[in-house]
């Protein structure tokens, strides 16, 4: 795993400890049991702090994000005691989850979220591993693990959400968390609002008060947060009903979502809100499917060259110079782009005259190749 901290100029890199054993077949085994090491790197790619962790514990998500502190104070006297809450401004943090590996259990059982801050010192003098700044003084940057929670399960994703708050997948369950300051003392709690209804939820990703879960087995769900009446819920109000194995997801925009399955495929879909029926409003409907040949581990918003247009990637949207980069477990990174209908009629036609003029490499119908195929379905891509 590894993450870019920008606040603190860091990378954050999640290892396997321990010396690597060599088989009888020249292949290098690790020693899970020896844990894994959570790695604060500069640019210059200088190490400044490192955390061990557990043994057979493995890191499983990375984030770097900004909270909200809820700072809370207690005053107490002889008769009463009162608390007050104040809200103050989001800082960034770097939130790391984990999973205990325990040998014979189905299915982790414990995991861990840790919360680490950074802080930036300008010196005047150059000081071993520190880097100069525009100013030309030295930043310095430290770390420090500011609070921990133990979890009922493996934390497989972690994302921002509403009001500086986090998302995070432990085993089946979609939880909220907030960030606390109770007396000057940091504590990471459990909202009430959580989702219960999957089957492994391998990825999340939230935009506003909508999020969706990617399901290991039952494929995309969409959840809304609702705050009613004092209470706070997390309710599913659209799901994808193809048992697609997903294994990544992004939001393109509000009601159109990307994601990957392990058969090598990619598919988009859309939430129809307005349509007539409950029923057609509760299912997200099959919009595009794509024979990739790979199966992608990660999909972001992002681009790899420099932004020449007038479109944000920081804003979830379809538009003409939209990007989603996506990586491979193959090792190959690829870039889904928005256009409109007059650009993908072009491309269209262009790809289908290429089709019937240049004869394929050992007569390898190319509209078939990109087919979408699954274990139980096939579908022409579209």
């Amino acid at each position: 795993k590894i993450a870019c901290h920008a606040d603190g100029n860091l990378f954050i890199v999640g290892c396997v400890s321990g010396q690597g054993n060599e088989d009888e077949d020249h292949s290098i085994i690790g020693d899970m049991s020896a844990g894994n090491v959570v790695r604060f790197l500069t640019n210059t790619f200088d190490e400044i702090h490192r955390v061990d962790l557990d043994p057979f514990e493995t890191i499983t998500s990375l984030v770097s994000c900004r909270l909200v502190n809820r700072a809370t104070n207690t005053t107490s006297s002889d008769s009463s005691a009162s608390m007050y809450t104040s809200h103050s401004g989001s800082r960034p943090y770097i939130i790391v989850g984990t999973a205990y590996a325990i040998p014979n259990e189905d299915e982790p059982s414990m995991g861990r979220l840790l919360v680490f801050e950074t802080t930036n010192l300008v010196t005047n003098r150059s000081n071993d591993g520190g880097e100069m700044d525009s100013g030309g003084g030295t930043l310095n940057t430290t770390v420090r693990q500011i609070t921990q929670l133990v979890t009922r399960g493996a934390v497989y994703s972690i994302c921002p959400f509403l009001d500086g708050s986090i998302l995070a997948t432990v085993n089946s369950r979609t939880n909220l968390y907030h960030l606390h300051d109770v007396d000057n003392v940091y504590e990471l709690q459990a909202d009430r609002a959580y989702h219960h209804g999957h089957v492994l939820s391998l990825c999340v990703k939230s935009l506003d008060n909508t999020a969706i879960v990617g399901d290991l087995m039952r494929s995309v769900s969409v959840l809304d947060y609702v705050q009613a009446d004092g209470t706070n819920t997390l309710r599913e109000v659209s799901r994808d009903f193809n048992p697609n194995f997903t294994t990544a997801i992004e939001i393109l925009s509000p009601h159109v979502f990307l994601g990957s399955e392990t058969f090598n495929n990619i598919f988009s879909l859309q939430r129809n809100v307005n349509a007539a029926t409950e029923e057609g409003r509760c299912r997200l409907e099959n919009k595009g499917e794509y024979y990739l040949g790979e199966m992608v581990n990660k999909f972001v918003r992002g681009s790899l060259v420099g932004d020449n247009t007038n479109s944000s990637m920081d804003i979830a949207s379809v538009v003409l110079g939209s990007r989603t980069l996506y990586a491979t477990v193959d090792g190959s990174i690829g870039s889904v782009l928005g256009m409109d209908r007059a650009t993908f009629v072009f491309f269209n036609t262009l790809q289908h005259s290429i089709v019937h003029t240049i004869p394929a490499v050992g007569g390898l119908d190319h509209g078939h190749f990109r087919s979408f195929k699954a274990e139980r379905r096939s579908h022409p891509c579209r």
